[in-house]
């Protein structure tokens, strides 16, 4: 866990310490990102180096762990795993995080990956949150996007099989129609499942 100086005395923070959390400086910030991770879990190296990017443009980044360690791995099946880590009940767990932000008068916005997505979508649906974006979500539903309250930036991958472009243009046909919500959507060509927060280093395409 990585903490600010200035952290300590803060609810947001406590809250985020019994999630266990990595926390990145720059807690002063009146803008709060939280990012929830795919399902490998937290701890993932670039999810870190994103959550850095973000805060050295001005904002308090939490990357909390919604699986308190149970991360997927190959000896478990993703649709038992699920059912013991759905992103609906997550998004109701994370509700005491939210409002500690929220008591600081942080504005939130939440960034989620696979996994992730439909957690920020879940939480999207809420009053909790300003913003929301997804990066090839896993779940998500077309329903979804008739739910969310706020804005919110889906950015799909050309060969993703799980949140193929099909259907990240379905997402977009039912936003179209909601004249009061603020999208914006890209499919970004060349690249599949992951490359997000999964990309290679050296690739200059899939960063």
């Amino acid at each position: 866990m990585r903490r600010g100086p200035d952290q300590a005395a803060s609810t947001a923070t406590s809250q985020a310490a019994s999630r266990q959390a990595t926390q990145v400086a720059a807690a002063s910030s009146s803008r709060a990102i939280v990012l929830a991770s795919d399902v490998f879990g937290f701890e993932a190296p670039l999810l870190r180096q994103i959550a850095d990017k973000v805060s050295e443009a001005g904002y308090f980044v939490v990357v909390p762990d919604f699986f308190n360690g149970d991360y997927l791995d190959s000896s478990k099946n993703i649709s038992e795993w699920i059912k013991l880590h759905s992103q609906v009940k997550a998004a109701k767990d994370a509700k005491p995080l939210f409002a500690a932000f929220k008591k600081e008068g942080k504005s939130i916005g939440v960034g989620g990956y696979c996994w992730g997505g439909k957690f920020s979508v879940e939480m999207g649906k809420t009053s909790d949150v300003k913003v929301v974006s997804i990066s090839h979500p896993y779940i998500v539903t077309t329903d979804d996007m008739k739910e969310v309250k706020c804005p919110i930036e889906i950015l799909g991958a050309q060969y993703d099989e799980v949140a193929p472009p099909k259907l990240v243009y379905q997402y977009v046909s039912v936003l179209r129609h909601r004249t009061e919500i603020p999208y914006y959507a890209k499919v970004f060509p060349g690249v599949a499942h992951g490359f997000a927060c999964r990309y290679k280093l050296l690739s200059k395409l899939l960063v």
